[in-house]
């Protein structure tokens, strides 16, 4: 579970040391509270909406959401050193139209296509319906596909 918390803190902090901080303080949140996990239907779902929740507590302290993105390894012994830089690119483009998307749209994309989680899943860590889920994915691809024809497509 600790992968699956860092990537969703990452997502959302941009910044290694601090994603590595958010699952720290979320796993030490979940120990605390061991006895009343049983009770949960998820503890996985509870452990990234304490991580989410953590992490939206952070940024809301600072002023400049600013980070470095570690950059995806990217080990293929069949891929050329061309195709290599080329997925690289491909992965610096994404991550970058990512950083330009709305915080919650940001974290929904992250939560349906990254940890491949169902509507349901995702309305239970978020607090959102499953229709304003639906509504804002739609509108991430929307800007997604709009942020890459102003600004990355180069054809």
């Amino acid at each position: 579970m600790q992968d699956t918390l860092y990537r969703l803190a990452h997502s959302i902090l941009h910044n290694r040391e601090e994603a590595e901080d958010a699952v720290q303080e979320s796993l030490i949140k979940l120990w605390t509270k061991r006895e009343e996990l049983e009770k949960l239907a998820s503890i996985k779902f509870y452990a990234l909406r304490i991580t989410r929740n953590y992490c939206l507590d952070k940024i809301k302290l600072r002023k400049n959401i600013v980070g470095e993105i570690d950059y995806l390894k990217i080990q293929s012994l069949s891929s050329t050193p061309e195709q290599h830089l080329e997925i690289k690119n491909l992965i610096t483009t994404i991550q970058d139209i990512l950083k330009l998307l709305p915080e919650q749209q940001r974290v929904l994309v992250h939560l349906r296509n990254v940890e491949e989680l169902s509507f349901e899943e995702i309305a239970s860590i978020t607090d959102l319906s499953i229709n304003n889920i639906r509504v804002t994915l739609s509108r991430a691809r929307k800007n997604i596909n709009e942020i890459y024809e102003k600004h990355f497509n180069r054809e």
